[in-house]
């Protein structure tokens, strides 16, 4: 995982940030998505409706669509060390208050919850991804691999572990405990914030004499009108807006889908948890082969895989199993190979020291054509009355993708 003449303080530290962005990318996915699936029930009863307990994520992702923008511009301009150990504590702050609000029956504390807990989520995740761009170069595909096999992981037990922590200790027990575990994270941040290597006189992969070493020193230069004037921006923009967009319609009718050409619930239950624990391991082969054979080409598999997903779920019925396992693979691929692939992308084309720098404006982008996703498949539904063209509308979209990202080219900075 590390380079052979990696330096042992190194390992040290980089372990550490393994272990915190493993817990970031956790709880981030836990927290917007998965925990609502105790926490909707538990707040129902108290007489609120479904609409109130997801109003504000639903606000808080509209306002991020700038706030990103405005996090990538602090960690530009101050680094990581403040920013990550805020990013956690938002969200273990978030976390506290929506336990409150339970004992206190307050929706005002529940929406600051909400809302600081979805800050928090994101921010986290662009803390760990700006260390990740700064701290491994020729690892950074495997780094990221392990760090986002948290999320399929989330995805797999998360529910589960809350389930059980709520019926033994209670809601507020069960998020009391989740909030103990993100205070911890957050001391942990202290230690294992620091921006660059160099501040601990040491260099990216650890190696002594490395060529990234004279990389240390250098800021971001690019304007927003270089970045947008780069092929490479739209390109990544668009094929990772598509793919972001198409996770989230891909899993929000998958039940439908099964129950539509009639494949047994349980059999349906099977292939989702399947999906999700196969989506562990895929998260590693993707940054392996992102380390081995580059960004771009593990990308490209990336999107070939989300061509077949659509084209199997197109096909499957209850009489093409093969098509349903296949598809269980595909999903798999999807959810474990987008979030380290986008970032890696992004470090790819601009390097680490552009990285924020062009992510601010990309990220702007991804979350306006992804927020589209499950709107459309929902409208193609409604349309025709089956998911049929949808599948085909999805299918065609990730191929112009994956062609867009097949002819992405690195950016050389210095000639810029």
């Amino acid at each position: 995982m590390f380079e052979k003449n990696a330096s042992p303080s190194f390992k040290r530290h980089a372990w550490g940030i393994i272990i915190l962005g493993c817990l970031a990318m956790y709880f981030s996915c836990c927290l917007c998505t998965d925990a609502l699936n105790i926490l909707q029930p538990v707040f129902t009863e108290l007489g609120w409706t479904y609409s109130q307990l997801s109003l504000p994520i639903t606000i808080g992702g509209y306002i991020l669509i700038v706030g990103s923008f405005i996090f990538s511009t602090i960690i530009i301009k101050r680094g990581t060390r403040v920013f990550g150990v805020c990013s956690f504590a938002a969200m273990a702050i978030g976390t506290i208050l929506i336990a409150l609000a339970y004992n206190t029956d307050s929706y005002a504390v529940y929406f600051a919850g909400g809302l600081l807990s979805k800050f928090g989520c994101i921010a986290v995740q662009m803390f760990i991804f700006q260390l990740c761009a700064e701290w491994f170069e020729k690892t950074r595909g495997r780094i990221l691999g392990i760090i986002t096999m948290a999320a399929p992981l989330n995805s797999a037990t998360s529910t589960t572990l809350l389930t059980l922590a709520k019926n033994a200790f209670g809601f507020t027990g069960a998020y009391t405990i989740m909030a103990v575990v993100l205070i911890i994270s957050t001391g942990m941040a202290i230690f294992f914030s620091q921006t660059r290597p160099s501040e601990m006189g040491m260099t990216p992969d650890g190696i002594e004499g490395s060529t990234a070493a004279a990389k240390e020193e250098l800021t971001a230069t690019l304007t927003m009108k270089q970045i947008l004037s780069y092929s490479a921006t739209w390109k990544i923009t668009i094929a990772f807006g598509i793919f972001n967009g198409t996770i989230g319609a891909i899993m929000a009718f998958f039940i439908t889908r099964m129950t539509e050409v009639n494949v047994d619930m349980s059999i349906a239950l099977t292939v989702l948890s399947v999906a999700s624990l196969l989506g562990i391991p895929i998260s590693y082969v993707y940054g392996w082969i992102d380390d081995k054979f580059g960004t771009i080409k593990a990308c490209t598999v990336l999107g070939v895989m989300y061509v077949v997903l659509c084209a199997c779920l197109n096909f499957a019925t209850a009489d093409t199993m093969p098509l349903i396992i296949i598809a269980a693979i595909g999903m798999a691929s999807m959810t474990g190979g987008c979030p380290n692939l986008h970032p890696s992308s992004i470090m790819h084309v601009y390097g680490a020291t552009e990285y924020q720098n062009a992510n601010r404006y990309i990220g702007i982008g991804v979350n306006l054509i992804s927020a589209f996703g499950i709107q459309l498949m929902s409208t193609c539904v409604d349309t025709t009355g089956s998911l049929n063209t949808g599948y085909v509308v999805f299918g065609v979209l990730t191929l112009v993708s994956t062609i867009l990202i097949a002819t992405t080219k690195k950016i050389d900075v210095k000639t810029a």
